[in-house]
C-alpha cells in the first residue's frame, strides 16, 4: 500500500494504459470478427478454413508471435493489439457463428411467411437471437485480452505488465502484486459488465423484456 500511495500517478498511468489497448483490441477483434462469424454461419464450406487459420493462430504461442510481429509493427502498443486482435479471432468467430447457427429453422420459415426481406430480418429477428452468445464471446476475449495484455511490455508496450515486468527484473514484488490485482480487478469488472449485457440480451431473445 506505501507503494501505491507514494506511486498512485503511475500506477494509475498503467492502468489507464492497459483499459485502453484492452478496449481497443477488443473493439477490432469484434469488427473483423462479427463479419466473419456470420459469414461462416451463411456458407458452411468457408468455416473449415476460417476456423482453422484461427485455431493456428491461436496454437502460437504468444511471445512468439509478439516477436515475429516486431520487425514488421515494430515495438509497443501496436504489435501488442495486433497479437491480440489475433488471438480473440478464435473465441469471437466461434460464438459469433455458433450463435446464428442456433437459431431454429422454423424462425426463418415464419420470416419468409410474414415476407420479411433479408436485412430487416437480420436486425429485427437473427441479431437479437444471436446476440446472447455473441456476447458471450465479446466477454470470454475481454478477460483473455486483460491476461494476455501484459505480456505486450516484453515488447515495449504499455499497461500493467510494464509494471508486472519492471518489478521482476528489479524483484519489487510490491509492483507484481500491485499490477496482478489490478490486471484481476480490470478482469473481474468487465466480466460484470459483459454478463449483465448478456443477461439482458438473452431476456430480450427469450422475450421476457
Amino acid at each position: 500500500m506505501d507503494y501505491l500511495i507514494n506511486h498512485y500517478d503511475k500506477v494509475l498511468e498503467f492502468l489507464v494504459d492497459h483499459i485502453y489497448i484492452t478496449c481497443v483490441a477488443v473493439l477490432v477483434s469484434c469488427v473483423i470478427a462479427i463479419p466473419l462469424g456470420i459469414l461462416i454461419s451463411k456458407w458452411k464450406k468457408l468455416s473449415g478454413v476460417v476456423n482453422g487459420i484461427c485455431n493456428t493462430i491461436f496454437s502460437i504461442p504468444t511471445l512468439a508471435l509478439l516477436a515475429v510481429l516486431v520487425p514488421i509493427t515494430g515495438i509497443g502498443d501496436e504489435t501488442a493489439i495486433i497479437t491480440l486482435v489475433l488471438y480473440n479471432q478464435y473465441v469471437l468467430v466461434k460464438n459469433v457463428a455458433e450463435g446464428f447457427d442456433e437459431i431454429s429453422p422454423a424462425i426463418y420459415e415464419i420470416g419468409k411467411g410474414l415476407g420479411y426481406h433479408k436485412i430487416p430480418f437480420f436486425f429485427s429477428v437473427e441479431l437479437p437471437l444471436a446476440l446472447p452468445l455473441i456476447l458471450n464471446g465479446v466477454k470470454l476475449a475481454a478477460i483473455g485480452t486483460v491476461t494476455m495484455a501484459t505480456l505486450g511490455a516484453t515488447i515495449g508496450a504499455g499497461g500493467l505488465g510494464k509494471l508486472i515486468l519492471s518489478g521482476i527484473n528489479m524483484r519489487h514484488w510490491n509492483k507484481v502484486i500491485i499490477g496482478t490485482v489490478l490486471c484481476a480487478i480490470v478482469a473481474f469488472v468487465l466480466s460484470i459488465i459483459f454478463q449483465k449485457l448478456e443477461d439482458r440480451a438473452r431476456k430480450r431473445a427469450q422475450g421476457e423484456l
